[in-house]
C-alpha cells in the first residue's frame, strides 16, 4: 500500500509545474516510512519539520527534494554500524530551509556518482533562478545538504 501511494503521487504530480508543499512534505513521510521498511534497529532517521508563518498557499517544483532524501537513505544506512540520519524542513513565510545530513556507510562508484544531484541542481536552475542556495558537503565520514529556497 506504500509504495502504491508513493507510485501514484509520482504518476499524479511528476509532469506538474508546482504541488502544494504540503504534499511534497507528505511524499517524503511516506518514502521514509517505506524505507525504514528495510532497515535494522542500528538505523534511525530523524524527521524535522518546522513551520512558522506558513503560508497554506505554498508551492513547490514536484520531487525536487526527495533526490537528497533518496541519496542519505542509500549512502547513510548500515545494518552493521550505528548510523542516524538526519533530516530538517523549515519554512518561513516563503523561505523553505531543507536539509540533510548523514554518516557515509556506502561510498558511491565513481562512474555511478552525482546524476541524481546534477539533475537536480540543473532543475533548481531552471526553476529558481536566484532563488536559491545549494550547499553540498562532505566532512570527513559525513555528508551534508543544505538548500535555502525562495518558493514565490
Amino acid at each position: 500500500m506504500q509504495f502504491m501511494e508513493l507510485t501514484k503521487y509520482m504518476y499524479t504530480n511528476a509532469e506538474k509545474d508546482k504541488v502544494p508543499l504540503r504534499a511534497e512534505i507528505d511524499y517524503i513521510r511516506q518514502y521514509i516510512e517505506l524505507q525504514k521498511n528495510r532497515m535494522n534497529d542500528r538505523t534511525e532517521v530523524h524527521l524535522s519539520i518546522e513551520s512558522r508563518n506558513e503560508r497554506p498557499d505554498a508551492v513547490i517544483a514536484p520531487m525536487i527534494l526527495i533526490t537528497f532524501v533518496e541519496n542519505a537513505l542509500k549512502y547513510g544506512v548500515s545494518s552493521h554500524v550505528r548510523s542516524d540520519i538526519f533530516i530538517d524542513l523549515a519554512l518561513d513565510d516563503d523561505s523553505l530551509h531543507f536539509a540533510t545530513r548523514n554518516p557515509i556507510v556506502v561510498r558511491p562508484s565513481a562512474e555511478k556518482s552525482g546524476f541524481g544531484i546534477a539533475n537536480c541542481r540543473k532543475r533548481l536552475d531552471l526553476l529558481y533562478p536566484g532563488r536559491y542556495v545549494l550547499e553540498i558537503r562532505e566532512e570527513a565520514d559525513e555528508y551534508r545538504v543544505t538548500l535555502d529556497l525562495k518558493l514565490h
